[in-house]
Formats: C-alpha cells, structure tokens, sequence
C-alpha cells in the first residue's frame, strides 16, 4: 500500500475572518488532491475556481479560489474507483451543493462511485477551474447503478433525487483562532483530523473524516462486493463515538455524525456505527506492552458494522445489522493511553485526538519526521511512501 502525508497544517494565523479560515481549508485539501494526483493515487477530474477566484491559491496569493470552489478526483489506483467532490463557502450561499442538508458554512465532500467502475461525476469534467455541476451531482450513466455518500444521498434519503448533500470536515465557527489539520491517503482511502477553532491549541481534535474502501470481515467478501464506507464526525472530542449509541448516517443528511457504509449492494448506502475493538487493550495496565523492549502502544484496527433495520433483510431477514469490516490499520487505526501530540519510537505512527492521556486516539500513519504540534505551517509538510 502506498501512502501520501500532508501532515501538520495550521490554518490561519490567529487573527484571520471566517472565509478565510475555510479558504485556506479548502486549499490545502486541493493542494494534497493535486500532490495525491502526481503520486498516482488519483486522477483530476473536474475543478472550478469559485465566485470571483483565478485559481487554487491561498486568499492572500495571486490566484486564489473563491467561494463555491470545487474539485472532483477519482480515486482510480485502488481495487474499485471511487469518486470525491470537495468544496467549500462561507458567506455565499452554496450553489448546486448542500452542507450536511444545508447552505451552511464550511468546507465538505461527498463521495460516490459506479457498480461497473464507471465515472458518476454529472458535471463537466475539463480541469481548466471552470467546469459546472449537473443535477442531479452524481449519476448512475443510464447503465450502471450508483452509490452516493453521506446515507441522505441513497435511497430512502432526502436527497436521493439530486444527490448533492455532502459532510463538512472543516468549519471556522470563530475568528481569531487556530486549527491545525493531517491528511493521511492511500489507494483505498482519506483519513481526514482536524484540531478546529482552537484558540489554546490543547490537541482536542474534532472533525474525524474517512471515506474510501474497507475490508470485508472473514466470509462476507462474496456478498459485500463495493465494501465502501464514510465517516463525517464533528461532535465527539478526540475519537468518533463508538457502539450503537452513536450512529453515522440518518436520512435527513443533517447530523454531525454523518456519513454511512456500502454492505449489502442491495440496500444501497445505509447507517453505519463503529467500534475499536481489543477492548481488554484499554487499559492502562496493558498499553504500553511492558513485554516489550522498548515499551510499545499496541494500536488496534477500526470496525466497521452496517447499522440500519429499514434495509431489505440480511440472511436472516431481520435487517441489516452487523459487523461488515475494517479500514486499513496502516493508513489509520486506534491506540489508548498514548500521549496526544507524540509519535512512536521510529515516528511511523502518530497519536493524535484527545490531550487526556488514558483516552483512545487516532493512530495516524507518520512520515517519521517531528511529533504533531511540533512543526506547523500553513503548508503542513508532504511525503509519499511507494
């Protein structure tokens, strides 16, 4: 698996507005797509500059974006293609696009792709900053069947028609703040963390984004052929909420756990809840593994499990309940009772989320350079592993 890092960006400089806050958002999220693209990751679809925008640059360079920006990848090096639309506004209501079922602020993406691999962007596709959407967003192309995230997009949803609700992973709710953000990518998947709107900058990550493919626990692989999955969380401090108490997806598109997972092809996109399992592993009497020399925090795979009664019937025809798989653990996984802004030994894996120690965090894929905190920029810094 091949992985590309841009790690360690602050956005903004402490004293900045809102839009300029998700502008530079935006354009650090464009700027890793393009770094994805020469990496061959993914390929360009379609881009456009925004209202009164030149081109992809920050607000205070020459050619920057303007509102309602957007760019579209094909995530086209892994074992199915899927597709990202990613976009951002603030004071100009969106157009042809919704945030979490509304014209809110922020910046967002949705995610969808084709039963025959085929291409669902409706809109232009020239990659000059000038193309249009199509209504609906997304398309099946009169010959294949598409499945569009977050759940709102799919059937039964309140956007099954247009196809155009998509999830935030940035939004700047105040102004003269920091937020620092990591972006992890391989073939298969994004990993999205964002430190937002955190003027003490205590390493409280809140915005928790995944969206790519998943791996089909053991006897599923037969029936779970599209095994896709998105995660949109902006409301549980330091790691998504975990168990059936906390569900991403619902119908409306409006919730700040959003998102959803692919199962059974058959019931479309559906609701989804996560678990970290090794439970006995959280505990601070077993991370580190004192075993080991040196003492090693033993990180644990995220699960994925398929969350939504209304669905047609599994096996036992009873609704779609259960665990469907796991997100690759070298891109992301969990770890408990690390400290938060640390790396380990060899700073391949890093520990971001919650800055209370005996807490589960995101167990990030590293570059091996400076811990998280320790060397933020505006530009972050970018690596690739073949």
């Amino acid at each position: 698996m091949s992985i590309a890092r841009q790690l360690e960006m602050r956005i903004s400089d402490g004293a900045s507005a809102r839009p300029t806050m998700n502008q530079e958002a935006y354009t650090n999220m464009v700027r890793f797509i393009r770094y994805c693209a020469t990496q061959g990751l993914c390929t360009v679809v379609a881009s456009y500059w925004g209202s009164g925008g030149t081109g992809e640059e920050f607000h205070d360079e020459t050619n920057p974006s303007g509102e309602n920006a957007f760019i579209v990848a094909a995530w086209d090096a892994g074992v199915h293609p899927f597709y990202i639309f990613v976009t951002w506004a603030d004071l100009t209501a969106p157009s042809g696009w919704l945030n979490n079922a509304s014209t809110g602020d922020g910046v967002c993406i949705s995610m969808a792709l084709r039963a025959d691999g085929g291409n669902p962007w409706n809109g232009t596709s020239n990659d000059d900053g000038a193309d249009t959407l199509g209504s609906p967003l997304w398309t099946d192309g009169g010959s294949s069947t598409v499945y569009v995230f977050p759940r709102s997009n799919a059937t039964g949803g309140s956007h099954v028609t247009n196809k155009n609700n998509c999830c935030p992973w940035f939004n700047s709710i105040s102004a003269n703040t920091f937020s620092r953000a990591h972006f992890v990518a391989s073939e298969d998947g994004i990993m999205i963390v964002c430190d937002a709107n955190n003027a003490s900058e205590d390493g409280l990550y809140l915005y928790h984004f995944y969206l790519g493919r998943y791996t089909p626990r053991t006897g599923l692989e037969s029936l779970l052929t599209l095994p896709y999955a998105m995660i949109a969380n902006s409301l549980d401090n330091g790691f998504p909420g975990l168990g059936t108490s906390f569900i991403h997806g619902g119908t409306t598109g409006n919730s700040t756990r959003n998102g959803g997972i692919l199962a059974l092809p058959v019931n479309d996109v559906m609701d989804m809840t996560i678990a970290a399992p090794s439970a006995g592993q959280q505990n601070v009497f077993y991370q580190p593994n004192n075993l080991i020399s040196p003492n090693e925090f033993e990180s644990t795979p995220v699960a994925f499990f398929a969350h939504e009664g209304s669905k047609i019937g599994g096996a036992n025809g009873t609704g779609n309940y259960g665990l469907a798989g796991y997100p690759d653990a070298d891109l992301f996984s969990s770890v408990y009772n690390a400290s938060g802004n640390t790396t380990n030994s060899d700073a391949t894996k890093g520990y971001v989320g919650h800055y209370t120690i005996a807490a589960r965090k995101h167990c990030l894929n590293w570059d091996g350079g400076a811990s998280p905190g320790l060397s933020q920029n505006r530009l972050g810094r970018q690596s690739f592993t073949p």
